[in-house]
């Protein structure tokens, strides 16, 4: 089956675009609950006209839900719903489990699509939310080549995959950084991105500066026909908040690519990266390559040429620049010397067939290359690029009946009579050329195919002829549309969206030891949690049988199926192992009484806690973005420890520093610092390292009332 090509519409003009330049599907997000809050978004009217302008063209329209949603929003977040639903979209997008099962409860009929916040990157994820009704899982783009085989060969579920566009440098879904530091949570759409900004790491008495987390750019035609053939349903471009043009030129690319066998060459990459390019571009992890760019956070474009001189003047400054571009009014070009400086290109002239003048009232480095960022031509080619539906259309006029307009379009064909009776021709009778004319008028969206006129000798004022034929028209774009749409089921309003009730005090406390010694030495009836940094079977297997109680293991919340395989040995093999589960697929692993809801997996409101203790877990951690009102509720954990902020596959220590694997230069001490901020870096493994930062400052909340989870330091 042919992949779908998804595309971003931050606002109308970017679905409208993507449409026309040929997108399958887009993805859009209205004014609140979506994980863009930093942008402008849809409006309901805005919505409505464009899920009906994109089902016109048989393109699909998903809306994103993917937040972390609070008790006290439930109430209006459903009534997006309800309205969302009203005007057909497609499919939701969400990321949070409890929501979501809401949502299957009050619409069994309703698509939902796992967000990559879900960080779905296994077999055994999907296979956990294709159970909870989710038909799509949108993988985390971390996950490999064999990870997509294996989910597509053992489980009937869509896969989604990102291929062009920003790429996070941690897990999403699993980034707290914004949210401890900033009190602005990605999980909530209002990420502050400080991964972008400049950092510096310290490393056995080394020092590396730059924007050390800032991530080069997604580009993966290259891996295109690789990702199809492991079964990636829809590829998806990122980038909803990002310009008409980069959204048009995206997907024209990519459509013409994946059209074309996924044949392509230097000419689409350099065109990408005219629209956008931080970083020249990663082809994601698949093949090992180093994703972050430390020497600029921001858009670098495309290099096309040379500074030959410059000259300070009275008012501007004059410069004269070698390029192979064809620079016009409009454009946008950086200047890397020792400094870097943008100019947007008013006065230009062009002195040889390579060679430009331009002015300026910054002061540019003799010598410095030339970028270009803006492709003013370029831009406006591909916006304006046009697409509409041909329509096959035949008149019928005979004399003393009413005129019949036939329009065919696809697979939709409707009819309609005139209000006029056709009269005879006496001195001005109809022709063929002239009914087509009039016909041939069908605005921005329609256009005439073949026609066929079979008619008698009839008069017909063009007015009528004109009537006839927008009536004809907007019949056809109504069928067409409604031809696109599902009956919607009635919704089941016995579920309850009310707060759960408090119960019970908890008793207990969460302990988590890092050191195989301490925890191998207490004492407590508290639940005890081992949090190891390279997991070895048979030091926990001698933990367990030396312990006369349930010993959790800290699962990390990134797995491949070697790690699978190895925890359910684990797990196996002693009956005093349960887990902490901080994603999706460590909830598979074992019996609900053995698991820990961890911290990672985003518990945020009561809606999540009723949905996992309705599947008998019964021990549950609350995000580490929320404190919720449930003071005294039985079961529920909060966290008073330092906390991990933000989790990388890649290994930072490979991209600063060198060496490889098999000669690993990992050592505990790296720090990475932001102005007066320090972060540790840590790392996990089982068989694939995890790297963290944690603070090195504990998180202040208000935790009286809770189970606490504490750090035996």
């Amino acid at each position: 089956m042919k992949s779908e090509l998804l595309a971003p519409a931050g606002n109308l003009e970017c679905l409208k675009v993507a449409v026309r330049s040929g997108a399958d599907a887009v993805y859009v997000g209205l004014n609140n609950f979506n994980a863009r809050g930093n942008i402008s978004n849809f409006s309901k009217e805005d919505l409505t006209e464009g899920v009906r302008f994109a089902h016109l063209f048989g393109v699909k329209v998903y809306l994103t839900l993917n937040i972390l949603v609070a008790d006290e929003e439930i109430e209006d977040v459903l009534n997006l719903v309800r309205f969302a639903r009203n005007v057909h979209i497609d499919a939701f997008i969400v990321q949070d489990i409890g929501f979501a099962h809401l949502l299957i409860s009050h619409f069994p009929d309703i698509e939902l699509h796992a967000s990559t916040q879900m960080g779905i990157c296994n077999y055994e994820g999907a296979l956990f939310l294709k159970e909870q009704g989710f038909s799509r899982v949108v993988l985390a783009r971390e996950t490999s080549l064999s990870e997509i085989k294996r989910i597509k060969e053992n489980l009937d579920i869509e896969i989604e995959y990102f291929i062009q566009g920003a790429l996070c440098v941690g897990y999403s879904g699993n980034c707290y950084f914004s949210a401890l530091e900033e009190n602005a949570s990605g999980n909530r759409g209002k990420c502050k991105q400080l991964c972008r900004l400049p950092f510096i790491m310290e490393y056995q008495g080394q020092k590396r500066k730059g924007y050390l987390l800032s991530t080069k750019d997604l580009c993966m035609l290259s891996s295109l026909k690789q990702l199809s053939l492991a079964g990636v349903t829809s590829f998806k471009i990122e980038g909803r908040a990002r310009r008409e043009a980069y959204v048009a030129g995206a997907v024209q690319i990519y459509r013409e690519v994946i059209d074309n066998n996924f044949t392509f060459n230097k000419s689409h990459i350099d065109s990408l990266k005219r629209l956008f390019n931080r970083g020249d571009y990663a082809n994601g992890y698949l093949k090992g390559e180093k994703i972050i760019y430390p020497q600029l956070n921001s858009h670098i474009g495309v290099e096309i040429g040379k500074v030959k001189s410059f000259k300070r003047g009275n008012k501007f400054n004059e410069i004269v620049l070698s390029s192979s571009h064809d620079i016009v009014r409009g454009d946008v070009l950086q200047f890397v010397g020792k400094s870097v400086q943008s100019v947007s290109v008013y006065d230009v002239k062009k002195l040889t067939e390579n060679t430009f003048y331009i002015t300026t009232t910054n002061v540019i480095q003799p010598d410095s290359v030339v970028r270009l960022l803006v492709d003013k031509e370029y831009e406006s080619k591909i916006v304006n690029k046009e697409k509409t539906l041909q329509v096959d259309c035949c008149f019928k006029g005979k004399i003393g009946k009413r005129a019949i307009l036939k329009l065919s379009c696809k697979s939709v064909t409707i009819q309609i009579e005139s209000d006029f009776i056709c009269e005879e021709g006496k001195t001005s009778l109809l022709d063929e050329c002239e009914c087509k004319k009039q016909i041939a008028k069908m605005g921005e969206n329609f256009t005439l195919g073949t026609f066929e006129f079979d008619s008698e000798r009839i008069f017909i004022p063009k007015s009528q002829l004109n009537d006839l034929r927008r009536k004809a028209l907007e019949r056809l774009q109504e069928e067409m549309i409604k031809h696109f749409e599902k009956e919607l089921t009635k919704e089941n309003m016995a579920n309850s969206t009310k707060n759960c009730q408090k119960i019970a005090k908890n008793t207990k406390k969460i302990l988590i030891f890092n050191n195989l010694n301490d925890i191998s030495n207490a004492k407590t009836d508290d639940y005890l949690v081992y949090n190891p940094q390279d997991y070895d079977k048979d030091e926990i297997i001698s933990l367990c049988k030396r312990m006369n109680q349930m010993i959790f293991l800290e699962t990390p919340v990134f797995a491949e199926n070697q790690d699978i395989q190895f925890l359910k040995e684990l797990l196996a093999s002693v009956d005093n192992l349960g887990i902490v589960a901080n994603n999706y697929y460590a909830l598979t692993l074992t019996d609900p009484d053995k698991i820990i809801i961890g911290s990672e997996l985003n518990v945020y409101n009561s809606y999540s806690i009723e949905f996992y203790k309705g599947l008998g877990f019964n021990k549950i951690i609350l995000s580490k973005e929320n404190v919720l009102n449930l003071n005294n509720r039985e079961g529920v954990f909060v966290n008073s420890l330092k906390e991990n902020l933000i989790y990388f596959k890649h290994c930072p220590i490979k991209e600063h520093i060198g060496g490889n694997c098999g000669n690993c230069k990992f050592r505990q001490g790296v720090t990475y610092s932001l102005g007066r901020k320090k972060f540790d870096l840590k790392r996990k493994k089982i068989t694939n390292c995890i790297f963290y930062l944690k603070s090195q400052a504990k998180t202040l909340r208000d935790i009286k009332g809770y189970g606490l989870v504490q750090e035996v330091e």
